[in-house]
């Protein structure tokens, strides 16, 4: 099991925002032009659940631009996404070939240019997923090289751009959650780091050009560990008024309702994740466990004892087409503590079935 400040949601901006920057110094305005104009289509393609748009795409630019890191780390970007929305392990021999090939390229723009601040901010997502992978690999010193590094690649972004605000993001990302996981969040001013951390999240969030949908999703998440959840339900709003078939939203949002225990708001968002799961291209049957064991939880909070058995008995049924090996594991919990939970959910209310039908 990986460190928990070196688990993939620990530094999720290295997976997502990559795709979002136009390349450092592409030949000729026209071709500066072009390169922007590809990225904000792969932006909507990724975030619109169109991932085999976005990888066209991004395999173009690749070909279009063989010396610049931005095709490479398209492609990384919208494989991850996929993965961890629909919680699938796809991609990840090519995932492992391309990270090397981003670390290469990003190190070569900045040889070219070494104040080139999108080369620098490059780097530092190269060094994340290069970080990640080492991490899966039990590599920790070699992660824990990389994850020192991280800030002071983006600190170098702002350093020679300091209107670079989307850099804010994986700055901000990194300081909130270097104070909030394991043992860090013990030490003296570690209070102080994640407040920083959100402070720079927020002002990407607000000025950056091509980040602003990550920094929400970077908020939420730092609202909810910290346990604002009026504050993160807010933001889920927001973004779900533009992307409703985002499972991974759907499922954060029951959480959230989970926790201002308004329950019939996280059925009905519960709900909807079963019905994107149920219809996905990329099918996780663990996902689809978890989906309906958060749904029974919340029908057993209300006392509806039929809709908690009904749904709690459809996912113990599928339990046995769960395969940890092609899917990945919750952000949230284990598992493994996903199957004790709904066993003995499940367990408690045929009870209580028993006991209401014997008092009739």
């Amino acid at each position: 099991m990986l460190s928990p400040l070196l688990r993939p949601s620990f530094f999720l901006f290295v997976l997502l925002p990559a795709t979002l920057f136009p390349a450092a110094k592409p030949e000729g305005k026209s071709g500066e032009a072009t390169l922007m104009s590809s990225y904000e289509a792969v932006i909507d393609m990724y975030l619109s659940e169109h991932f085999d748009e976005a990888i066209t795409l991004s395999g173009k630019i690749r070909q279009d631009y063989p010396d610049d890191p931005a095709g490479a780390f398209g492609l990384i970007s919208t494989y991850q996404a996929l993965r961890w929305n629909y919680r699938v392990r796809l991609y990840e021999v090519e995932i492992d070939s391309l990270i090397d090939l981003c670390i290469t390229l990003s190190e070569n723009v900045i040889k070219r240019d070494r104040r080139d601040p999108r080369g620098h901010f490059y780097y530092g997502c190269a060094l994340g997923f290069r970080m990640l992978k080492s991490a899966r690999l039990h590599k920790w010193i070699a992660a824990f090289r990389d994850a020192r590094q991280l800030p002071k690649s983006f600190k170098k972004t702002l350093a020679y751009d300091p209107e670079f605000y989307d850099a804010h993001y994986g700055l901000g990302l990194y300081q909130y959650w270097l104070g909030a996981k394991g043992a860090m969040r013990y030490l003296p001013g570690a209070s102080g780091k994640r407040k920083n951390g959100i402070a720079e999240m927020q002002l990407a969030a607000d000025k950056g050009r091509f980040l602003k949908v990550n920094a929400l999703y970077g908020l939420l998440a730092a609202h909810n560990n910290e346990k604002d959840y009026p504050a993160a339900l807010a933001i889920s709003e927001k973004l779900l008024q533009h992307y409703p078939k985002n499972p991974n939203l759907r499922y954060r949002r029951g959480r959230l309702f989970q926790e201002l225990q308004e329950w019939p708001q996280a059925i009905d968002s519960f709900k909807h994740l079963i019905a994107l799961l149920m219809s996905a291209k990329y099918v996780s049957y663990s996902f689809q466990v978890d989906a309906l064991f958060q749904t029974a939880r919340s029908y057993y909070a209300l006392g509806n004892l039929q809709e908690t058995e009904k749904y709690s008995e459809q996912a113990i049924g599928l339990l046995e087409r769960c395969d940890l090996s092609r899917e990945l594991e919750s952000p949230y919990e284990d598992f493994a503590d996903i199957k004790k939970g709904l066993r003995d959910l499940n367990k408690h209310v045929r009870k209580d079935i028993l006991a209401a039908e014997t008092q009739k």
